[in-house]
């Protein structure tokens, strides 16, 4: 942006037409204002201020209105989504040197932050404040201008989106899967305890997302428009290409592994690892302690098995594992005493379509343990 250019910090359509008490969608114009900045690597303090302005203007003139959609869509106030895009664009502008639009998902995930183990739907959330409650292992599809949600059993809806929409968050608590087709074509299956973060449409010369939480990526090619997953601690860039990520913001490391094409992973730390390009049958793992990254082969299968409702361990760590558990069943696992983990390893593999008792009973020993059912959570003890 140049300096010099005429100042508008209140845009003309809103000084005129704006009047409070109006049923627009403060968030939806906020999306807007800052779409037009987003692909911008810097903006000075003139710029950041004028931005600002015009979204501060917006959220005090905008009414407050609930309102409910057909399809289950769940009210919302529009004055409550703005406040959360508020907080994370006032972050995004705060930063020396504005990043773009990997920057900007990532704040905006960390201002809709939830307890994904409290929700009992699979949630897709757009930046107009509305909110759409969705089975499991539903497919959610992006073509156009249209939405399409086919359900487990093949029933299909479809829903308009709006012009104005500029993010959608999907939202998948413990014990649910889902999957989505963006709009370019790319396809990602999304596990139990993860968020996306991603634009409806995809602008500019780049396809930008946020992932928290685990995802199989199938990415569409497009020349000269390569995709990249904005994790927490670390970026992947592709250009077309299928791997698996794995960020969950409770575990001590973050993963990439590589099936097909290729990928290049940067570091989000100033004195981070040096960007590595990845090859098919390798995998990337980051420490969160000491953000050092080590390189494995790698298959890969075993990777995306949760996929098919299966999961494939070669020595594992059993606390990892009861912890992956426990987001797959949405179901706390209690080892009692003399039924701790230690630095037990487990190898083999575990059908994810029986109850969650079954599943623990091929990890302890029946006649060793004992495994008990109370409500939401599983006590294991060791039997005298």
């Amino acid at each position: 942006m140049d300096g010099n250019e005429e100042e508008e910090e209140i845009p003309r359509e809103l000084r005129d037409s704006k009047q409070p008490g109006d049923d627009q969608d403060a968030a939806a114009q906020i999306g807007g204002m800052i779409a037009r900045h987003a692909d911008e690597k810097t903006m000075d303090k003139s710029d950041k201020e004028r931005l600002w302005n015009s979204i501060t203007y917006t959220v005090s003139n905008s009414a407050v209105p609930v309102r409910v959609r057909q399809y289950k869509w769940i009210g919302l106030a529009a004055g409550a989504a703005a406040i959360v895009l508020v907080t994370a664009i006032g972050l995004w502008l705060s930063r020396p040197d504005v990043q773009g639009t990997g920057d900007l998902l990532t704040q905006l995930a960390q201002a809709q932050r939830t307890d994904l183990s409290a929700m009992d739907s699979v949630r897709l959330t757009s930046s107009a404040g509305e909110v759409l409650s969705i089975g499991d292992n539903t497919v959610v599809r992006y073509r156009d201008s249209m939405l399409t949600i086919t359900d487990s059993r093949g029933i299909q809806r479809e829903l308009t989106l709006n012009s104005a929409d500029i993010y959608n968050t999907l939202s998948v608590p413990y014990g649910k899967r889902t999957e989505v087709m963006l709009s370019d074509g790319t396809r990602i299956w999304l596990n139990a305890g993860s968020r996306l973060v991603f634009p409806v449409f995809f602008a500019g010369d780049s396809r930008d997302v946020y992932l928290e939480g685990e995802g199989y990526f199938d990415v569409a090619r497009q020349g000269g428009k390569p995709f990249a997953v904005h994790l927490a601690d670390m970026e992947v860039n592709v250009v077309g290409t299928s791997f698996n990520i794995s960020a969950y913001a409770d575990d001590d490391f973050s993963s990439a592994v590589l099936l097909t094409g290729e990928i290049m992973l940067t570091s989000k730390q100033r004195d981070g690892f040096r960007a590595v390009r990845l090859k098919p049958g390798k995998k990337a793992t980051l420490s969160r302690m000491d953000q050092q990254l080590t390189l494995a082969d790698a298959s890969g299968e075993d990777d995306i098995s949760w996929t098919k409702k299966q999961l494939i361990l070669k020595s594992v760590p059993v606390h990892s594992l009861i912890r992956r558990l426990e987001r797959v069943y949405n179901t706390a696992v209690v080892l009692a005493d003399g039924a701790e983990a230690g630095d037990e390893k487990i190898s083999g593999r575990l059908d994810l379509t029986q109850p969650l008792a079954d599943v623990l009973s091929d990890i302890y020993e029946s006649d060793i343990y004992r495994i008990n059912q109370e409500e939401r959570r599983i006590v294991i003890s060791r039997k005298n």
